[in-house]
C-alpha cells in the first residue's frame, strides 16, 4: 500500500476557468460601454476579475491538490488548508452541487471541526462537505479512491490503536 497519493489541479481546467473571467469582463465591457448599463456591465467585470485572480492564485505550482496518507486527507486550494482524519469522515459519495459533479464527504458525529460552517453548508447546498472538481482525476475516481484509503487506513490505525 502506498504511503501517500497526491492529486494535483488541473490546468486544463484552470485554464476554461480563465477564459470564463475574460468571458465575465468581454461582456462587462460590452455592456458598460455598448449598451451604457453601468451597473450590471461592472458587476460582470468584477466578478470576471475576481474569478481571474483566484484562477491565478490557484495555478501557482503547489497552491492547489489533495494528498491522501496514513492519518488521513489534506485538501489545498489556493493555499487554504483543510486538513481531517480517517475518523473524522463516515464516507465519501458523488454529489451534484451547482450544476457540476462533485465528491461529497459525510463527516462522522464525533468530527468537532468546523462544525457551524459543515451545517450551514448542508443547509445551503445540501452537502456537508464537498471537493470540488478541480483535480487532473474525475470526481467518480477521486471518489473511489477516497473511499478506499478510508476504509485501507482507518482500520489499519484502529487496529494499532487497539494494540
Amino acid at each position: 500500500m502506498q504511503e501517500e497519493l497526491t492529486f494535483y489541479g488541473s490546468r486544463e481546467k484552470f485554464i476554461w476557468m480563465l477564459v470564463m473571467g475574460l468571458c465575465f469582463v468581454t461582456l462587462g465591457c460590452a455592456g458598460v460601454f455598448g449598451m451604457g448599463d453601468w451597473f450590471m456591465g461592472g458587476a460582470a467585470i468584477v466578478f470576471g476579475l475576481f474569478g481571474f485572480v483566484v484562477t491565478l492564485l490557484m495555478m501557482r505550482p503547489g497552491s492547489t491538490y489533495l494528498r491522501l496518507d496514513k492519518q488521513g486527507f489534506e485538501m489545498v486550494a489556493a493555499r487554504r488548508r483543510y486538513r481531517y482524519s480517517w475518523f473524522d469522515v463516515d464516507g465519501f459519495y458523488l454529489c451534484q452541487l451547482h450544476g457540476a459533479e462533485r465528491v461529497g464527504i459525510q463527516f462522522s458525529p464525533s468530527c468537532q471541526s468546523q462544525r457551524i460552517g459543515r451545517a450551514f453548508a448542508e443547509g445551503l447546498t445540501g452537502a456537508e462537505g464537498a471537493i470540488g472538481n478541480l483535480y487532473a482525476a474525475t470526481p467518480k475516481l477521486l471518489c473511489a479512491t477516497l473511499n478506499h484509503w478510508k476504509m485501507e487506513h482507518a482500520e489499519r490505525n484502529a487496529q494499532l490503536a487497539d494494540a
